[in-house]
C-alpha cells in the first residue's frame, strides 16, 4: 500500500518558500567616533609642542542596561606610507545612570602589545547594536563627551575643551 504524503510535502515546500521571501531583519548600530590626542609631542609638527591628554566619558541615561563595544583607531598623517593600527574590540555594559571614563592609558591598552609612539591620536569608536524596527535607536543612545587638555612640559593645564558626540546610525 502506497502512502500519499504529497499534500504534506507541498505544505512544507510552501512554508520554506514563504520564509525565503520574508525580508531579513538588518541589524543597525549606533556609532560614536570620539577624537583622542594622547602623550607628549616634543617638536612642532601637526600640533604644537606640549603634553596632550584625553578622557572620553560615557553615561547611560536609559532605564535599562546598555551593552556596547569600543575600539580605537590610530590616525597617522596622510603623507605616511602606512595607515594606523586598529585595536581589538572590547565589550562593556553600563547599567542605568552608570558612567565610565576612557583615558589615554585605557586607549593604549586597547592596542595590546603593539608598539605605539609616545604621541598618538585617532578615534575611540563606540558601537551599540539594536534591531530595527522593533527597537528604536534613541532607546540605546549613550551620552558621550570628550575632555581634552594640553600643557607645556612641567606646567599646569593651559587649555581644556569639552566636546559632545552624537551617534550615527549605521545599517548592515
Amino acid at each position: 500500500m502506497m502512502r500519499n504524503d504529497h499534500p504534506r510535502r507541498f505544505g512544507f515546500i510552501a512554508l520554506v518558500g514563504l520564509l525565503l521571501t520574508l525580508p531579513v531583519q538588518a541589524q543597525s548600530t549606533l556609532s560614536y567616533a570620539a577624537k583622542f590626542v594622547c602623550g607628549p609631542l616634543n617638536v612642532d609638527s601637526e600640533v604644537v609642542k606640549g603634553r596632550y591628554s584625553t578622557t572620553i566619558n560615557l553615561h547611560n541615561p536609559q532605564l535599562e542596561t546598555v551593552r556596547f563595544r569600543m575600539r580605537a583607531a590610530h590616525a597617522l598623517p596622510a603623507r605616511s606610507s602606512s595607515r594606523g593600527a586598529i585595536s581589538t574590540r572590547r565589550s562593556l555594559s553600563l547599567i542605568r545612570d552608570q558612567a565610565l571614563g576612557v583615558d589615554c592609558k585605557d586607549i593604549r591598552n586597547l592596542f595590546g602589545t603593539r608598539s605605539l609612539p609616545d604621541h598618538i591620536e585617532g578615534f575611540l569608536v563606540i558601537e551599540v547594536e539594536f534591531d530595527p524596527p522593533s527597537q528604536r535607536p534613541e532607546d540605546f543612545a549613550l551620552d558621550v563627551m570628550g575632555k581634552y587638555t594640553a600643557r607645556e612640559a612641567g606646567s599646569q593645564v593651559q587649555t581644556i575643551d569639552i566636546e559632545n558626540y552624537e551617534p550615527r546610525v549605521i545599517s548592515d
